[in-house]
């Protein structure tokens, strides 16, 4: 797995990096209207994951609505006045996580 922000992407010869096409959509867009399309995504990928919840059973359609919503969250942490408040309850969550797991291998 990697962070795809720093990725190039080419169009007609042009190279754009991943993470200014996205700052770009909030601009284009509005972050309001990103926010609509965000729900939109999530809620594609939630049927889809409810027909094909195995990993074996996923398709290209499966892919390819699991990164949209990769892209719509990515443009959603953007929006963040704090980023850095969001990193701690990321972190926080992650570490509570790693307490389970390590919880269930000590039994």
């Amino acid at each position: 797995m990697s962070d795809f922000g720093k990725q190039l992407i080419d169009v007609d010869g042009t190279l754009f990096e991943a993470n200014a096409i996205l700052r770009w959509a909030l601009t284009e867009f509005g972050e309001a209207h990103q926010v609509g399309k965000a729900i939109e995504e999530l809620a594609e990928l939630i049927v889809e994951l409810a027909r094909r919840g195995d990993p074996a059973d996923w398709t290209d359609a499966t892919l390819e609505e699991l990164a949209d919503v990769e892209i719509m969250t990515k443009q959603l942490r953007m929006m963040l006045s704090e980023p850095e408040r969001y990193d701690a309850i990321r972190t926080r969550k992650l570490e509570r996580l790693a307490r389970m797991l390590h919880g269930r291998a000590q039994v």
